[in-house]
């Protein structure tokens, strides 16, 4: 904890810039969501008419991208999706790229 700092500080700068990437992807789709100030995760809240179940099933079926659905964490987690900030940048990317072609829904 108290040895050399940079390498800490590069792996942060990494999860903030995914991060910056992907929650305005999220709004556009209609998830909600506040910008975590640190997380390797996001959590977001599903639209109105789906479960975590329905909507990671549904984005799976028009994407392809694969998401979790929030339930596995616990029942507090059915209205939530949950997205690793530790998949690869053009893996992100391309997950990115497919949501915004899906639209809201």
């Amino acid at each position: 904890l108290r040895g050399p700092q940079g390498p800490a500080a590069e792996r942060l700068a990494v999860f903030k810039a995914r991060r910056d990437r992907i929650v305005p992807a999220l709004l556009e789709v209609g998830l909600r969501l506040p910008m975590p100030k640190a997380s390797l995760y996001l959590w977001a809240e599903v639209p109105d008419g789906h479960d975590s179940v329905s909507y990671s099933a549904h984005v799976l079926e028009q994407t392809g991208v694969v998401i979790t659905p929030g339930i596995g964490y616990g029942q507090v987690g059915h209205r939530y999706i949950r997205i690793s900030l530790t998949t690869p940048d053009d893996r992100l990317d391309e997950a990115i790229a497919r949501l915004r072609k899906m639209g809201k829904g």
